[in-house]
């Protein structure tokens, strides 16, 4: 049940057995009706294809006919036509000698339904074509053609009208959960955005909150830990706002532990879109191997330019020492 209303769907294999009895039923009516056709051996091969027909259009597919398949289909169409008619009487209705009224019309309205509707209309075209031609020669005329066509081609018409429809309120309805999950997608963006807004406003506040506090503060009196703990801030801010993907707080502890030994680090990312969570995990884990054996010196860990890449991400350092060695990593 959704949005009240409940969605029912009928079983595939339901809808198999039944156009498979029904056909039966026409097959066991032409057989018992064999003795009013003056061509019962072409009737009964009449039947045997049409059961193969009937097997091959049962079929399961999920993807519909191909259209080799729905060819054949109206080929054998026209060979169970050729053969009963030339079996029908001239001067009286056949009865149930003409079986393959109903049972083509079942093939065809399966075929509509198997998303073939140009060739359940062809089939059932031809099927008309034949008919009214043979009933020219007859004694009631065009007259019997017209009553032996006339449920065919209707219930033909109104399967593939019907298909029809519900392949346009599937597509609108397709049409409507994409924009639906559209919508969704927008919405959890938004939704993200803002909680890494409203986070982002406490960490400044965390970090920047204090320091701003004390500088305004007009009877306070800045010692050098005061003075070293602002810049400290600045420094932690600057990282946030040019470290971008980089500014992990596994990241941002390591730069930490790096300045509190002296090491002046820039973290800057002018890479322009995200980075995958494994190339941050292994920069991230590069900066915390390689901080303990720094002091002094300057460190730049840099996300490069998309259309730079490779390398994605390097980490450079130069110490104050001529003679220290220097660092270069590539990611």
């Amino acid at each position: 049940m959704r949005g009240g209303r409940m969605r029912r769907a009928i079983p595939t294999a339901y809808l198999i057995a039944l156009a498979a009895v029904f056909a039966g039923v026409q097959v066991m009516l032409g057989i018992a009706s064999h003795s009013l056709s003056s061509s019962p051996g072409a009737s009964a091969i009449a039947m045997i294809v049409y059961v193969g027909l009937m097997v091959i259009v049962l079929a399961p597919r999920p993807d519909g006919l191909p259209r080799p398949v729905a060819m054949l289909l109206v080929t054998g169409v026209v060979v169970i036509t050729v053969l009963v008619q030339s079996g029908l009487s001239r001067i009286a209705w056949p009865g149930y000698a003409a079986w393959h009224l109903a049972a083509l019309q079942c093939l065809f309205v399966v075929i509509a339904v198997r998303r073939s509707p140009i060739a359940a209309l062809l089939g059932c075209g031809l099927f008309t074509a034949l008919t009214l031609w043979w009933s020219l020669h007859t004694v009631g005329g065009i007259a019997i053609g017209l009553r032996m066509v006339l449920a065919p081609v209707l219930f033909t018409l109104v399967a593939v009208a019907l298909m029809r429809f519900l392949s346009v309120n599937d597509r609108r309805a397709a049409d409507q959960t994409r924009q639906a999950l559209a919508l969704l997608d927008q919405a959890a963006l938004a939704d993200a955005h803002r909680v890494q807004a409203e986070s982002w406003a406490r960490d400044v506040a965390e970090i920047a909150g204090p320091p701003l506090r004390l500088a305004a503060d007009p009877e306070a009196v800045l010692t050098e830990d005061d003075r070293a703990r602002m810049l400290v801030a600045e420094a932690s801010l600057r990282d946030r706002i040019r470290g971008g993907v980089l500014a992990t707080p596994a990241m941002l502890a390591a730069i930490a532990a790096a300045r509190s030994r002296g090491v002046q680090v820039s973290l800057l990312d002018d890479r322009g879109e995200d980075l995958e969570e494994r190339a941050i995990a292994d920069v991230s884990q590069a900066i915390a191997a390689l901080g303990p054996r720094l002091h002094g010196g300057r460190l730049t860990i840099r996300a490069r330019p998309v259309q730079s890449c490779p390398p994605q991400v390097t980490i450079a350092y130069a110490s104050d020492d001529p003679e220290g060695e220097a660092e270069y990593l590539e990611f």
